[in-house]
């Protein structure tokens, strides 16, 4: 049995011989969400296969329920995100990957933190190129080109790391090892997120695969412009808002909500 709480501040656990992630009844979420190979058939290296049926699971705007009214009432929310081990053909299980949306006050799009709550895997990290400055009533689409990236970065991380998604980026979480991989998110409840850029060109910018027993990293051919890959690590990322912490996401937020005030608001960030 894997126990979460330690690096979750939540009462969840994982039992691995069962495949099956138990909350305790003192701990409400709000929604749970299976994220099934026919929605992911978009994004994946080969479209044609018939299994697995589940890539991830989703459980959403999860919360002690003692801590019930700071949650309903705050702007913040947590999520977990279970990816089992497994391949899809030859690629390696991931997520969807999205961007964030814009508004008057995240002109840029939104951020959010990750945090590795068990297990380890790549973070693909991609910013598309700024062809205008915000606007009232612009788009998402108007200010960026999604076919023509900036930067592409690759993160690795392990449990009880904690990763920034600057505004502007758009991620993808990949599970490359042979055990559970969960991943918590902080973020405003504001942020929506953005898959239709993802869909469009057929995943991030490249697959992450086994060949030979070996991962592999292959290029989408759906963008028209990618740079070199970086190799990054959690504190590039961290350090442009100054932000270290050994702490669960969830316990700083309850402790100090105010220290998260940046993810309502990223106008004062500047990549």
């Amino acid at each position: 049995m894997i126990d979460l709480k330690t690096t979750t501040g939540l009462d969840v656990q994982f039992n691995g011989d069962r495949r099956k992630i138990i909350v305790s009844d003192n701990v409400i979420v709000s929604a749970i969400a299976n994220k099934s190979l026919k929605q992911m058939q978009s994004v994946i290296i080969n479209d044609n296969l018939v299994c697995p049926e589940i890539f991830y699971t989703i459980y959403a705007h999860m919360f002690r329920r003692k801590d019930e009214n700071y949650w309903l009432k705050s702007d913040l929310i947590y999520d977990l995100t279970f990816i089992l081990p497994n391949l899809a053909g030859i690629e390696f299980i991931k997520t969807f990957g999205h961007y964030n949306d814009i508004n008057k006050t995240n002109k840029y799009g939104m951020a959010e933190i990750i945090e590795v709550a068990y297990g380890s895997g790549v973070v693909i990290m991609q910013r598309p190129k700024q062809v205008k400055e915000y606007k009232k009533d612009f788009t998402i689409d108007d200010i960026y080109d999604f076919e023509r990236l900036q930067e592409v970065h690759i993160v690795k991380v392990a449990k009880g790391d904690k990763l920034i998604v600057p505004p502007g980026f758009a991620y993808t979480v990949i599970n490359t090892k042979s055990q559970l991989l969960a991943i918590g998110t902080l973020s405003s409840q504001k942020r929506r997120p953005i898959c239709e850029p993802i869909y469009r060109l057929h995943g991030a910018a490249y697959y992450l695969i086994r060949k030979n027993a070996k991962q592999e990293i292959v290029k989408n051919p759906n963008y028209k412009e990618l740079p070199k890959i970086k190799k990054s690590k959690p504190a590039d990322f961290n350090k442009l808002f100054n932000f270290k912490s050994l702490q669960p996401l969830y316990v700083q937020a309850l402790k100090n909500p105010e220290r998260f005030d940046w993810l309502k608001d990223t106008n004062g960030y500047n990549m």
